[in-house]
């Protein structure tokens, strides 16, 4: 017989949550768990999902999860969920580090991702190119990104300054993708008042309703 208060094995794995404070005062909940991230690796591994040594792209996003659990805030949508930082490796999760709700994606990703990296590093995976959307836009993480990629491409985020730069633009060329067509351009640009240049890939498409042409970017280190 099993004893009447035998503890489950999954409880076992449990880890209390860090409580980290935002120069605002937000409060951030985040719960690493290094031996599950590995062993999912492991199995990964073992099953020949993916295979070690061969260069691999890297997507980074946080997922919204909704959920009723006691400790879960509300979010962006306006209802309780949890906000983990997910990468991937094609249709594979290879790190999850989770959040509450109401975290603020670019709080502390830094070292979120140098931790991402790092596991990968050790199982010996390898990264070609790094691809985020503009949660990821400021100069720590492109930093940190940089440091351990050969390729990175995150979408930008408009300014004043790189807004007039576009719109002295002259020649620009035309991209179809999926059904429709774009017209883009490539500038340098130094971000973030810094000294190191950057490609910014510039793409635009007039909306249906009001003729306007948005921009959107994505930058990598300049000459790739």
């Amino acid at each position: 017989m099993f004893a009447r208060h035998a503890p489950k094995p999954q409880k076992s794995l449990a880890l209390d949550k860090e409580i980290h404070i935002g120069k605002s005062g937000s409060v951030n909940d985040i719960i690493k768990h290094d031996i599950l991230n590995a062993l999912n690796l492991d199995m990964l591994l073992q099953s020949k999902t993916l295979k070690p040594n061969p260069f691999y792209d890297f997507d980074f996003d946080h997922q919204f999860i909704p959920c009723e659990k006691f400790d879960a805030k509300n979010g962006y949508k306006m209802k309780k969920c949890y906000f983990p930082g997910v990468a991937s490796i094609g249709k594979n999760i290879v790190f999850i580090e989770n959040r509450n709700g109401n975290s603020n994606v670019k709080f502390k990703q830094f070292d979120t991702l140098q931790a991402a990296y790092e596991i990968l590093e050790r199982k010996n995976f390898r990264i070609n190119r790094s691809l985020m959307d503009c949660g990821s836009f400021t100069k720590e993480i492109i930093e940190t990104i940089e440091a351990n990629c050969k390729w990175f491409y995150i979408r930008g985020q408009r300014c004043w300054e790189l807004s007039n730069r576009v719109k002295e633009v002259k020649e620009w060329g035309t991209l179809r993708i999926g059904l429709f067509d774009v017209v883009v351009c490539s500038i340098d640009y130094i971000p973030f008042g810094g000294e190191k240049t950057y490609r910014y890939v510039v793409s635009r498409q007039k909306k249906i309703r009001d003729k306007q042409m948005p921009f959107l970017r994505m930058i990598l280190p300049t000459g790739q």
